[in-house]
């Protein structure tokens, strides 16, 4: 007897492979998927050969995005996003027929961050199915603005589920949404994770990792600030950068969201400041890597001096590896970070606050061990990738036996 598997499709709007494309890769890689076919639809990029790894694959020119996020917002400027929104949403509208010629039906359609909503309607005309929304990134939650009771209106009315990455995240959704926290994982296997963390001593240079794409909202021109100021102070420090040089695309649109700004690549800003100040014996890039393990034990701990107000997915990666964070955030909630316990917390933008953290670490050293092994500890409790997969789908099941 032939059994029909469940057939789940997931929206992603980016093409580099990045924090939420890493977070439902490792989330996929963690899950039985015995019993289900899964569908993706994303735009080009290097995500395309990590997906194709679990499933059928759809990639086009780009995705419209509702950006309504915490961070970044229409407003001013802003609004000339728009323009990239309406030429992209044809190449969504045209995706999921394609989707379509695949598979008539789906059980599941998974949304991949909420800045993807806009993928809600033309689903719907296409099929008919259970919409779960995954919610990774801090929401806009204003609710003065018009567009902030929209959101509120399609995650409580057309999505099935909303999930959040963790309480963060969370307290920045509508409570009468009633949204589901699922933290992230990390797919390793735990013989692969040395209990014997090494890290440098009062000897050598502060070892400081920064994981992540080389773009403004990252904080990336702040950590070379911090570190030029390092230099000037005479603390001895190295600086390890491992992400994409993100950007390269062409054309009108991206053509006026650099003149305007809102185009966020600013790696040649990067280099030519190392170079300016000086930094090229400490500030080394190493580009990205798969190689997890190997990256996060290249360094002492992770600075994640982001401009988002919230601790990113290296902050649960470098916990794994017994590595404590200093983290841009103002409010952090205690399943991500626990200021002066697993790492130390800062003012988001603060330059004197990043230098200062630094400093903390380089003059004792004892900290990044026992940081590191409470990070662990939390790691254990909060981000057990199997434990957290395993929610997901029965998540789906759920969804899926309401139906029938």
């Amino acid at each position: 007897m032939t059994v029909l598997k469940k057939k789940i499709l997931y929206i992603h709007t980016a093409g580099a492979f990045g924090g939420s494309s890493r977070s439902l890769f490792e989330m996929l890689k963690a899950a039985d998927l015995d019993g289900f076919d899964l569908f993706f639809l994303t735009q080009k990029g290097s995500v395309e050969e990590y997906f194709r790894e679990l499933g059928h694959v759809v990639s086009v020119r780009g995705l419209p995005q509702f950006d309504h996020g915490r961070y970044s917002f229409y407003r001013g400027i802003r609004w000339l996003i728009l323009l990239r929104e309406i030429f992209y949403s044809p190449f969504l509208f045209f995706g999921l027929i394609r989707i379509r010629l695949l598979s008539k039906n789906l059980d599941i359609i998974h949304i991949n961050d909420f800045v993807g909503l806009p993928a809600v309607f033309f689903a719907s005309i296409l099929f008919k199915c259970k919409i779960v929304v995954h919610v990774r990134s801090l929401v806009n939650s204003d609710d003065r603005l018009l567009r902030t009771r929209v959101l509120d209106w399609v995650l409580k009315n057309k999505a099935d589920s909303v999930v959040c990455i963790d309480e963060t995240v969370e307290r920045t959704i509508n409570k009468k949404i009633g949204a589901l926290v699922v933290h992230n994982g990390l797919n390793i296997p735990k013989e692969n994770c040395s209990h014997e963390a090494k890290y440098s001593t009062d000897q050598e240079p502060l070892r400081v990792g920064f994981v992540g794409n080389l773009l403004l909202q990252k904080g990336i021109l702040d950590l070379v600030e911090a570190a030029a100021v390092l230099k000037k102070d005479g603390i001895s420090c190295q600086f390890l950068i491992y992400g994409h040089a993100t950007g390269g695309k062409k054309g009108a649109i991206a053509s006026i969201l650099e003149i305007t700004g809102i185009r966020q690549d600013v790696r040649l800003k990067v280099w030519s400041m190392v170079k300016f100040y000086s930094l090229e014996d400490c500030f080394i890039f190493k580009g990205f890597t798969n190689n997890l393990e190997a990256a996060y034990g290249s360094f002492d701990l992770l600075c994640f001096p982001s401009h988002l107000d919230a601790p990113g997915r290296p902050v649960l990666e470098a916990a794994y590896f017994y590595r404590p964070s200093i983290v841009a955030v103002k409010n952090p909630t205690p399943d991500t970070i626990v200021n002066k316990v697993t790492g130390l917390t800062i003012e988001p933008r603060s330059l004197a606050e990043l230098v200062g953290a630094i400093k903390v670490f380089h003059a004792d050293r004892s900290l990044l061990r026992v940081m590191g092994v409470e990070a662990k500890k939390l790691s254990n409790r909060k981000y057990d990738q199997r434990e957290n997969s395993q929610k997901i789908f029965k998540l789906y099941d759920s969804l899926i036996s309401s139906e029938n």
